[in-house]
């Protein structure tokens, strides 16, 4: 199984371009599935081909929660690829008509759903926002990769049962005190978390207090990042 982030504002690659949002793109060897699309349709392509990524292998697309910085780059996936089949909890009237015109079957899910062979979703947190994240199964354990985690990403941590090999993607903590950095960091590391790569929403504040408590279970989680599992 190989995990690999596409589109991030963090980014320590020279070649990939970085912009404010998240996508990864996860192959268990026989399909690739995005989750999340960034916020730029131009960007997220350019990109997926700068990583020698064929956007035309992308058959499946989850999508974390219905906000631009992950949304932004559908219209344009689907205009490349339009036979696209789209699981979301949530999606603007006018994107869900236009990618469902364009060929793409689009799925509103709130409860777990099977996508491929070793990946599923979450299930859908409906507050503050509906949102759900993706969990990938491998031989080391389980790895879920999130959107923003607007509902907490402890809390979407825990739909995905132990092992908990991995957690990736934004954390929603950039305006956090440290008493919120603190009690995440807590409740992750007692869920049985074994590393953490985030970024995104994270906050540069949340990500140092991260790295420190972690140490060498934290893992660069920006734009290029890859996970071999």
């Amino acid at each position: 199984m190989i995990i690999k982030i596409v589109f991030n504002n963090y980014s320590q690659l020279k070649g990939p371009v970085p912009a404010w949002g998240m996508s990864a793109l996860i192959d268990n060897g026989v399909e690739k599935i995005l989750f999340d699309t960034g916020s730029d349709g131009e960007v997220l392509i350019e990109n997926l081909r700068r990583l020698d990524l064929s956007v035309e292998s992308i058959g499946k697309v989850v999508l974390s929660h219905n906000h631009w910085d992950h949304i932004g780059g559908l219209s344009e996936l689907a205009r490349v690829s339009p036979s696209l089949e789209i699981y979301a909890p949530d999606l603007d009237e006018e994107l869900l008509s236009e990618v469902s015109s364009r060929g793409a079957r689009v799925h509103m899910v709130s409860g777990s759903v099977d996508i491929a062979s070793g990946i599923r979703t979450t299930g859908v947190l409906s507050r503050p926002l509906p949102e759900q994240a993706l969990w990938v199964e491998t031989g080391k354990g389980n790895v879920i990769v999130t959107g923003c985690s607007h509902p907490g990403v402890e809390n979407l941590v825990e739909l995905v049962p132990s092992p908990r090999h991995l957690v990736t993607g934004g954390f929603h903590l950039l305006k956090s005190d440290m008493s919120v950095l603190e009690q995440t960091a807590k409740a992750l590391d007692e869920s049985g978390v074994e590393f953490l790569a985030p970024s995104h929403c994270t906050g540069d504040s949340a990500m140092e207090y991260f790295k420190q408590y972690f140490g060498e279970r934290f893992k660069y989680g920006g734009l290029g990042a890859r996970f071999e599992i």
